[in-house]
């Protein structure tokens, strides 16, 4: 019965996406996430999103964008989307010389809100998972790759997903 109360805080932000398919209005939970609403909107403001392909469509379940291996980056892509937001403004200077890749993903864990959770379609979150600390913290380099590239991606649910609260940083609800 709890669930039919909406217990999300209310928006602080909005965004309209444009999209091949329409645009797409995102309110923001900037109070709640402050890190990842502001390089996502710069990211959005430096046109990084533009042209960017959705490339997992999943039915019922989410729909996904962000850094992808194609043809449009040159070399690593990791490497490109480091050095691209370092030059960027989406990124705090004390962050970016953090030495975690500029973005201080560490603070995930610090902006995870449990008033906000996959109860509803239409939730943003970060598509990096958080580290839930299994394997004492040892990564292989094909893992580390992944998790880079998921580092830059985000998705938007189409179905409620309460498996995966708690385990990806929700920073935004689609609107309408």
């Amino acid at each position: 019965m709890s669930q039919v109360y909406s217990t999300e805080p209310n928006p602080t932000g909005r965004l309209v996406l444009e999209t091949t398919h329409g645009p797409i209005d995102i309110q923001l939970f900037c109070k709640e996430c402050p890190t990842t609403c502001r390089t996502f909107l710069q990211l959005c403001l430096d046109g990084y999103f533009t042209d960017m392909i959705w490339h997992r469509c999943l039915d019922n379940f989410l729909i996904q964008t962000g850094l992808t291996r194609d043809e449009t980056m040159t070399g690593n892509p990791v490497e490109d989307m480091e050095g691209y937001l370092k030059r960027s403004s989406a990124v705090p200077a004390k962050l970016a010389l953090s030495g975690d890749g500029g973005l201080g993903w560490d603070r995930k864990k610090f902006e995870l809100n449990p008033r906000i959770r996959f109860n509803h379609r239409g939730q943003v979150a970060m598509a990096l998972p958080l580290d839930d600390g299994k394997n004492g913290g040892n990564v292989s380099s094909e893992e580390s790759a992944e998790k880079a590239l998921l580092r830059y991606q985000f998705f938007v649910t189409l179905d409620e997903a309460p498996f995966l609260d708690a385990k990806h940083v929700i920073f935004g609800t689609v609107s309408g």
